[in-house]
């Protein structure tokens, strides 16, 4: 995603980060747009009803995902309860990773919210493709491996709280590019959400726009230069060896 190209890497990959990358010194020759590898079940289908089924969740209600990586360092906590106020019933899928103290808040947080709000907390999944297959959108912080596999699943996102540095650079270059929202002080979750819901056709354009962005064939392309290279320079060392 976005950050600054380092001169010591081999390779960069990203076509539309081409341009800057030449900007800042790195060869064109060493610029390889294939994208960040991720597991291949992302890129397979399955639509929102059968995925709805799988995780037992009413297929006519409108779904959030909350994602905040592995670690779970979102504050999953305050963005469910400013959701809890939105006009429209909402089913909320929170992914805590193995932040076990933040499932058990949820988990007390789920008695509590209103019928039209209904929660499902998670821990450690493996589900994540299955859960993003029956969202309507993420809600998640704008890590690299994160909004690639949202990408690949054509899953429009709602950015909250980046880190400085590379996640800054990733909201700035998702958001630039038409397939996320930036969540702000003064454009809080609810209203961004309600906003792409009584919107539905920037819910499609934004779905539209990942086409262009996401690699979900990665791992493959990148195995294959790999198996490519080394034969590449397999053949270039025995050509020297006899030249010796």
């Amino acid at each position: 995603m976005g950050g600054c190209p380092l001169p010591r890497l081999d390779r960069h990959g990203s076509e539309l980060l081409n341009l800057a990358a030449v900007k800042r010194g790195l060869n064109p020759s060493r610029l390889l747009p294939l994208g960040i590898p991720i597991q291949a079940k992302f890129s397979q289908t399955l639509n929102r009803k059968e995925a709805a089924a799988l995780l037992r969740l009413d297929p006519k209600l409108p779904t959030v995902l909350i994602m905040g990586g592995s670690l779970g360092y979102a504050d999953s906590r305050k963005i469910i309860l400013q959701l809890a106020h939105s006009p429209q019933p909402l089913q909320i899928l929170a992914v805590c990773g193995r932040n076990q103290k933040q499932y058990s808040q949820l988990m007390k947080l789920k008695a509590q919210l209103k019928d039209s709000c209904t929660l499902y907390p998670y821990g450690f999944t493996d589900y994540v493709d299955i859960m993003m297959s029956a969202a309507d959108c993420l809600i998640t912080k704008p890590g690299g491996l994160t909004v690639t596999e949202a990408l690949a699943k054509k899953l429009p996102m709602l950015l909250v709280n980046p880190l400085p540095g590379h996640e800054e650079r990733n909201a700035e270059f998702l958001v630039n590019n038409g397939v996320a929202v930036r969540i702000t002080r003064t454009f809080p979750v609810d209203e961004a959400l309600h906003s792409l819901f009584l919107n539905p056709q920037r819910l499609d354009m934004m779905r539209a726009m990942m086409h262009s962005l996401s690699h979900p064939d990665a791992a493959e392309k990148l195995a294959d230069f790999v198996i490519e290279l080394g034969c590449q320079n397999s053949s270039e060392a025995k050509e020297l060896n006899e030249g010796d």
